[in-house]
């Protein structure tokens, strides 16, 4: 089986593609256009939230990250969430 993308430049063209689909002589598949899928996949991903946050909340968050950043004049620390760290002896490693 091979597979054509074919662009209709004249609407009429679409009759005869459907003809031809009815004959089962091809198989039409339209294609979404990249705005449709990205739609559909934040759609899918807001579904799946159960509180998605608002425009305000965003902008509120991005300014409280922005504020941070200007008081802490760069320094990236305040910024950081801590870690924990395991230190183990020289030659007890577990790997």
């Amino acid at each position: 089986m091979t597979v054509i993308t074919v662009e209709l430049i004249d609407p009429r063209v679409k009759a005869l593609l459907e003809d031809l689909a009815k004959m089962n002589l091809i198989k039409i598949r339209e294609e979404e256009t990249p705005q449709k899928r990205f739609s559909n996949l934040l759609s899918k991903l807001r579904s799946k939230e159960e509180e998605a946050p608002s425009v305000e909340e965003i902008a509120k968050e991005v300014e409280l990250v922005r504020t941070q950043r200007k008081k802490s004049n760069g320094d990236i620390s305040v910024m950081l969430t801590p870690i924990s760290v395991i230190l183990t002896p020289p030659g007890e490693r577990g790997y």
